[in-house]
């Protein structure tokens, strides 16, 4: 079994509006690496990116697209599981989250 896994955002209360954070992974069975890289090959074509190359910023695939969901159904056949997490770092979470730490206490190991 692989897994991948890759966050972006800072995930902690921040001053801005909006502060989103997410994490997600994506498991492969060892014997589905080579579909998931064909899956992998064929999204990244259908954006007009070189296969060698990581997605950059500025062109993610849409969500909604016939592609993106094509790349979806492969890695589920492949047996692939993806688990995504998000959170919404806003600066009225800072109360909050100072009032759980004094509530808390500290871990119990």
């Amino acid at each position: 079994m692989q897994i991948f896994i890759d966050e972006s955002g800072i995930f902690a209360p921040h001053k801005g509006a909006q502060q989103w954070s997410s994490i997600g992974a994506v498991t492969v069975p060892e014997d589905s690496l080579p579909a998931l890289e064909s899956a992998l090959s064929r999204i990244k074509s259908a954006h007009h990116i070189n296969p060698d190359k990581e997605f950059p910023k500025n062109n993610r695939p849409d969500c909604s697209s016939n592609a993106f969901y094509i790349f979806l159904e492969e890695l589920n056949s492949a047996g692939c599981t993806l688990q995504i997490c998000a959170t919404n770092g806003s600066p009225l979470e800072d109360e909050g989250l100072e009032r759980h730490r004094k509530d808390t206490g500290p871990a119990q190991g």
